[in-house]
């Protein structure tokens, strides 16, 4: 979540959709936090980049440790899409 720029990056290995009650969670949060910090309530920007797919449930702990080194040996602020252009 980057609430100065209203925006939810969702990576996920497994490339499922987000359970709409988890989704509404984070949006809503995301709303009270814009209201209680810059008394607004803008939406939310979802991003859903592809990242690496993991090939079964167990491996998810390497996934989520090979995107957290890409996103910063590649010093990712603004643009996600810079280093997720996998398929």
């Amino acid at each position: 979540m980057c609430p100065m720029d209203n925006v939810i990056v969702c990576l996920c290995s497994l490339h499922r959709k987000i359970p709409e009650a988890a989704r509404n969670f984070f949006t809503d949060a995301f709303k009270v936090h814009q209201l209680a910090t810059f008394g607004n309530r803008k939406k939310a920007t979802w991003i859903f980049p592809k990242t690496r797919r993991q090939p079964n449930g167990n491996d998810c702990g390497y996934y989520v440790m090979k995107n957290m080194l890409d996103i910063v040996t590649a010093s990712i602020t603004k643009n996600w899409m810079e280093v997720f252009f996998f398929s």
